[in-house]
């Protein structure tokens, strides 16, 4: 789904070479050289073997916790677990590099690596939209934190995509609750795309399909505005085309025929449904 594991080395390489060029500290000579011989070797095996990387890192940050290689060496592990397909662990990681190193400037991309981790995840979890919801907080915490970041722009292009997760899928329960004539909890799903997720690709669809719950309902003067608002926002789109033939094509005077019946949406806590 997404073109990020090249994207993420180079951006990974570039973060680590801006350090490997420093004196070594004071601090690091007292330490004696098995720091740096670990993280170079870990350097070294990244792409080729991951996890050998990741059990090499582990022996640094274990044994050389005051190491001045020890931020670039966490760095270093989110991308080998990355790799490694341990999304659970590099998110852990990020997590910590995050509360260890809050102003490094390593934790904009630990943000990044924390979202990618949960997309990669949704793909493969039944929490999907768990998940998916996790990455967007990842993204949004980069960009409030962090707005001048060189991983911005990819991670508001993932966001954007993850969003378009979110919104589908709600429409998919949606219509999942209409489909058994619980139009109440259908129509909540559908407003909470048209109001959260006004972008999204799911978006028009949502506003349809509210034509479609409040025709079936015989509330044609909600049908008939929803219908306006997919024509107004969304005039090219067949989501609108369906919606004309409903309210204008099959009911053309349904306005003036039927009297508008109010819709009662049940909140999250009254039973209604279930997730």
């Amino acid at each position: 789904m997404y073109d990020t594991n090249k994207k993420l080395l180079w951006m990974t390489l570039f973060i680590l070479a801006g350090c490997s060029g420093n004196a070594e500290p004071r601090e690091n000579k007292q330490l004696g050289a098995g720091d740096k011989i670990l993280y170079e070797e870990a350097l070294a095996d990244i792409g080729e073997n991951n996890k050998a990387a990741v059990d090499k890192l582990n022996v640094l940050e274990l044994n050389y916790p005051k190491s001045s290689k020890l931020p670039e060496a966490m760095s270093l592990k989110m991308y080998a677990m990355y790799k490694a397909g341990d999304y659970i662990g590099a998110a852990n990681q990020a997590d910590k590099f995050v509360a260890l190193y809050p102003k490094h400037r390593n934790a904009a991309y630990a943000y990044y690596v924390k979202g990618l981790c949960s997309q990669m995840q949704s793909m493969d979890s039944q929490r999907d939209q768990e998940m998916t919801e996790e990455a967007l907080v990842a993204f949004n915490q980069l960009e409030d934190q962090f707005p001048n970041s060189s991983y911005v722009k990819s991670a508001r292009v993932m966001s954007s995509d993850s969003r378009n997760v979110l919104a589908v899928k709600e429409v998919e329960i949606g219509r999942s609750y209409a489909a058994k004539g619980q139009y109440g909890a259908a129509a909540e799903r559908y407003q909470g795309v048209i109001e959260k997720y006004p972008n999204s690709s799911a978006a028009p669809e949502a506003m349809y399909r509210m034509v479609e719950v409040h025709t079936n309902l015989n509330s044609m003067d909600n049908a008939h505005r929803y219908c306006n608002m997919l024509k107004s926002k969304h005039p090219n789109s067949h989501w609108t085309d369906k919606a004309i033939k409903i309210t204008v094509t099959r009911y053309p005077s349904s306005a003036a025929k039927y009297p508008t019946k109010y819709l009662e949406i049940p909140s999250e806590d009254t039973g209604f449904y279930n997730n």
